[in-house]
């Protein structure tokens, strides 16, 4: 009977809780004209939903690389029929690194972005990723800076968030160097069939913090 009832439980109810940390970027107050500097052997391309078809083919290869996904095509597809972007480098032809932009119709993690529902206009950055032999020197940030400048350009979003795992200490470095604010996030969330419930204990006491006194 317990052996039934513990069957039961782990097929039917699924329950874990995660902290991340949210990073915040006013990107109207920010001056990238200095955050920019592609040294000469990498190219950096916006990918969207009409870029040619083998950009995004080479794409998929790297999300295939990443991810491990045997639909990475139709995983990119559909990303940007939804209206994600990406901020893609590419050396030598190859993509070599990417950072995903989505918007609040398209982002990946509703149960995180209705935390942001008051804002108006913004961009959540997500599926980032740089292949081991192109880091060390700050891709990332160039990817996330550029990227950023783009979106402002072609979206007009002011704001700018990143959810980013605790155990996850690169990003973490990266983004406490470009993004100026941040705060701790609590997720609990609770699988039943037919219906997830997501709970953020500390949601209306965690206040913002400076990324400079981290």
């Amino acid at each position: 009977m317990t052996r039934w009832l513990k069957k039961c439980y782990q097929r039917f109810f699924k329950l874990s809780f995660n902290g991340f940390i949210l990073f915040k970027r006013n990107l109207k107050a920010t001056d990238f004209t200095e955050n920019i500097i592609i040294p000469d052997e990498y190219q950096i391309l916006l990918v969207d939903k009409n870029s040619d078809k083998s950009n995004l083919k080479k794409l998929s290869v790297l999300w295939h690389h990443t991810y491990g996904s045997m639909e990475a095509d139709v995983k990119i597809n559909q990303l940007l029929a939804d209206g994600n972007v990406c901020s893609c480098l590419l050396n030598d032809g190859e993509f070599v690194g990417m950072v995903w932009f989505g918007f609040f119709a398209s982002v990946q993690r509703m149960d995180f972005a209705h935390l942001l529902k008051t804002e108006q206009s913004f961009t959540i950055l997500h599926h980032i990723f740089i292949k081991n032999s192109c880091r060390g020197w700050g891709a990332q940030r160039l990817l996330q800076n550029w990227g950023c400048k783009q979106v402002i350009a072609s979206f007009g979003v002011d704001k700018a968030y990143a959810f980013v795992g605790v155990k996850n200490f690169a990003s973490i470095r990266n983004f406490l160097r470009t993004f100026e604010a941040y705060k701790v996030v609590y997720h609990l969330k609770i699988d039943i069939p037919f219906i997830t419930f997501n709970v953020y204990p500390n949601k209306s006491e965690n206040e913002w913090n400076d990324s400079e006194r981290f």
